[in-house]
Order: structure tokens, then C-alpha cells, then sequence
């Protein structure tokens, strides 16, 4: 784990400066970093995943109220459907990613070898739970200044894609422009103890491989294959 005791100070400045609050309770920051696997390491250490449990509802709460003050005109089913595709795992990784967050988790070291500072659902349960941890230690409006930027970033990008992150759909119409074409995702590796699952997903078009994701579940690998598969074709 890259935190180490001479790093400590440093580490805990460096990522309030990134979230922009200065913690009163550096223990929450610190908690709200350490990932399950790092506690066979130092038992002493508490693992995110009641802050992320935390941290998910508040996210929740405050993304609805965004949708339900910007969007007066818009439907229950349009704001929920909207909601999902911005508090799901792909854009919350890819903001934990922005910030470059993924360098200061508290990691075990099989999950560090295994790339978990790249894991999308790491990634996006550290949000979670550093929106959690925030709204123990500041308040409602300390997690809402933290996050409904990013949210409202992410909220326009969905609306002005009007795909909603649904990457799949995506790709399939970009493959189809030109007739149809056959893409099959297949699921080539399951890792992990029962309760924390991680599967990788290969999507082909046409048999020709174009990425892999990965996820906690199936279909959250399937997402993130097809959007690699996106980002390879933007790329190309």
C-alpha cells in the first residue's frame, strides 16, 4: 500500500486539497481510502464500505434534488433513468479518475498487484465513500459542494449524448450504421471471494475483439467493455 507512515501527513493534506475540505477527523479520510483487502495487512485499519454504504444514499438524495430543481418540466421515469446513468460505477470511476484518487488508496497487496488502483468498481466505491465521510464530518452541504460539480458535468454530457451512459446501446449503433453486424460479450474470468465478485467481460464485433471490462456484476462489465470498445474506435 502506497500510504505509509512517512507519507501519512503528506497524503492527507494532498487529498483534502483534491477534494477541497480540510477534514476534522483525518481518521475519516483515512477510512474512507482503505479498501477491505488492506485490513489483512493492519487489522488496525477500518475498511470504506459503511462510509460508501453512507455515501451512496446521500449521493442519491442529492443528485435527485439537482434533476428535481433543473429539470421542473421532466418526468419521475426520465429523472430516474437519468439519475441511474450518472451515479453508476463507469462515471463515478471516471471522476475518481479525474482526480487522481486511485494513487492515494489504502490497498491490500494482492489487490494492488492485481490492478485494483484501475478497478472501476474501487474506483467508484471510493467516491461513495469519501461522500459519505464528508457528510459525517461537514454536513449535507460540505458532500454537496464536493460533488454536484462533477454530477452536474456528467449530467450534461448524458443529456447532450441523450445515451445515458448506456454504452452498449451505444456501440451497437455505431457498429450498425452500416448494416447489422453480430456482438457478443462473453465472460472470460470471475475473481474474488463470493461476497466481492469481479467479472471481465470481452465484447467482439463481428469476432473481431474490440475490449474487456470489468465489474461487480455481469452486466456492469458488459458496460465497461463497451466502452472501451467506444474509446478504441474514438481513437483509432
Amino acid at each position: 500500500m502506497r500510504w505509509n507512515t512517512l507519507n501519512h501527513n503528506y497524503n492527507i493534506k494532498k487529498v483534502e486539497n483534491i477534494i477541497g475540505y480540510k477534514f476534522n477527523d483525518k481518521a475519516l479520510l483515512i477510512r474512507a481510502l482503505t479498501h477491505s483487502s488492506a485490513i489483512m495487512d493492519n487489522p488496525n485499519l477500518l475498511s470504506y464500505e459503511r462510509l460508501e454504504y453512507l455515501g451512496d444514499a446521500v449521493l442519491d438524495l442529492l443528485v435527485t434534488t439537482l434533476l428535481y430543481n433543473s429539470y421542473p418540466d421532466k418526468s419521475e421515469g426520465w429523472m430516474t433513468k437519468v439519475r441511474a446513468s450518472i451515479v453508476s460505477e463507469t462515471p463515478l470511476a471516471q471522476i475518481a479518475k479525474d482526480l487522481d484518487l486511485g494513487k492515494f488508496l489504502i490497498l491490500g497487496k494482492g489487490t494492488e498487484n492485481a490492478g485494483g488502483r484501475e478497478l472501476f468498481s474501487i474506483l467508484s466505491d471510493s467516491i461513495e465513500a469519501i461522500i459519505g465521510a464528508l457528510y459525517i464530518d461537514g454536513g449535507i452541504d460540505v458532500a454537496q459542494d464536493f460533488i454536484i460539480p462533477h454530477m452536474e458535468s456528467k449530467l450534461t454530457e448524458s443529456i447532450n449524448q441523450g445515451k445515458y451512459f448506456d454504452y452498449k446501446t451505444s456501440l451497437q449503433e455505431l457498429m450498425q450504421r452500416n448494416g447489422n453486424v453480430s456482438i457478443k460479450y462473453e465472460l472470460i474470468e470471475e475473481e474474488g471471494p463470493p461476497h466481492d465478485r469481479v467479472f471481465t467481460t470481452l465484447v467482439t464485433v463481428d469476432g473481431k475483439e474490440m475490449g474487456t471490462g470489468r465489474g461487480k456484476s455481469k452486466k456492469v462489465s458488459q458496460q465497461d467493455a463497451a466502452m472501451k470498445a467506444l474509446e478504441g474506435i474514438n481513437n483509432d
